[in-house]
């Protein structure tokens, strides 16, 4: 049995490949098995970090629409792995078409209860909730998944990047209780830390060539070295406390 990561939220550019790339990393540093897929048609991200074993798989048919069939070939996929963690990154783009997909073939459901010949897997739905301008349409893609998939574990990722994640109505609780009790089928929150000034210009360095922890500590100088390192050391201390690798 494996457990498969969708990364799902209609906003694009609100961090879904980084967290994507955070769970591959993360699984390799606890010792896990884990392999990829990239469904993104337009951005393929994920598919463009040579230290991951990623399956890309192209949705689009000749015209450069999404042809919903081409999902097929994903499902068979997951179903069939022998690893014990699969992420799936999904672009904006492909966010409905994806989602009316698993949805209408009640995909998860299959995933889970396995076949003849092929195990059951655990889902888990992570979604990513941004400060700034974009956390009302974030918000909304976090509604969007809970309501479309109400039995389906939902894993929180807070990404401060844009600025500090707050909703009013939250009042003097932290973002994460609050919207907590709002979405039972959250069953994990995870805030990523703020990166300001070196940090961030470190981490968009690391995350522009598309290396892994692993390669940017090998490459940069000893002062980035020491700021990369703490920002993965907070990212893979919340990533095992919350028990979802």
């Amino acid at each position: 049995m494996a457990t498969i990561h969708f990364i799902l939220q209609g906003k694009g550019g609100v961090g879904k490949s980084m967290i994507a790339a955070f769970l591959y990393q993360a699984a390799t540093a606890l010792g896990k098995s884990v392999e990829a897929c990239d469904t993104d048609p337009i951005n393929a991200t994920l598919a463009s970090y040579e230290g991951f074993t990623v399956t890309r798989i192209d949705v689009l048919d000749e015209s450069g629409a999404i042809d919903p069939l081409k999902f097929d070939a994903l499902v068979e996929r997951l179903a069939y792995t022998q690893c014990e963690h699969v992420i799936v990154d999904n672009g904006a783009s492909s966010f409905v078409e994806l989602g009316n997909y698993i949805r209408q073939g009640d995909i998860l459901k299959l995933l889970q209860e396995g076949g003849a010949d092929w195990k059951g897997h655990q889902i888990l739905l992570h979604t990513v909730v941004t400060g700034g301008q974009a956390t009302q349409d974030t918000l909304n893609g976090l509604t969007q998944l809970a309501k479309e998939f109400p039995e389906q574990s939902i894993v929180l990722w807070l990404n401060p990047y844009f600025g500090r994640v707050s909703v009013p109505a939250a009042g003097n609780k932290p973002i994460s209780e609050f919207l907590s009790e709002g979405y039972p089928s959250i069953v994990a929150a995870i805030e990523l830390p703020e990166v300001k000034g070196n940090y961030g210009a470190d981490l968009e360095r690391m995350l522009c060539s598309h290396q892994t922890f692993a390669e940017a500590d090998a490459t940069v100088c000893i002062a980035s070295k020491g700021r990369l390192r703490a920002y993965w050391e907070k990212i893979l201390k919340d990533i095992t406390r919350v028990n979802i690798i």
